[in-house]
């Protein structure tokens, strides 16, 4: 017993000195190096949500008539009466451009490829801040296709 005692309380006489030597061999470049990789690795982050979300200039009102101003219902959509949302997910960086579209739903015949081309045409966002900071920002956005001709069809 008295040599297990011993041999486990060996090591931790030693702890102390090793720890020194450890830090000892650190150098303030290589400290340097770490901090510089977690400043490029905390701007590479998507937030999915932040103290302040990114706003389109002029807010959601202007957003929703850019929409409706520039969104061209596809024409075979139109005839068959299709309607439907469609639901896309982009990243507004620091900047306040709009890129890495996704489509999360679709209901197909080209929507989603139109509010993509749309979503390329926007101006840049207010971008998203967290801690004061500008940051990348994940944000998802509904568009609903729908005809005015089926709003009549359903009041009569």
């Amino acid at each position: 017993m008295k040599k297990q005692l011993l041999s486990i309380a060996f090591p931790l006489v030693l702890l102390p000195f090793l720890a020194s030597r450890l830090n000892s061999t650190f150098s303030s470049d290589t400290l340097q190096q770490d901090s510089t990789s977690q400043q490029k690795k905390d701007t590479a982050i998507v937030f999915h949500f932040v103290e302040m979300m990114p706003v389109f200039p002029g807010g959601e009102t202007q957003l929703m008539e850019f929409l409706r101003k520039n969104i061209n219902y596809p024409k075979k959509v139109r005839e068959a009466e299709i309607e439907g949302r469609v639901l896309v997910t982009f990243v507004v960086d620091e900047e306040g451009s709009l890129s890495e579209f996704k489509l999360l739903k679709d209901i197909g015949y080209g929507c989603g490829d139109e509010v993509i081309r749309v979503l390329k045409l926007m101006p840049n966002w207010t971008p998203g801040t967290q801690s004061g900071k500008k940051v990348k920002v994940q944000y998802n956005l509904p568009v609903l296709f729908s005809l005015e001709t089926s709003k009549k069809h359903k009041k009569k």
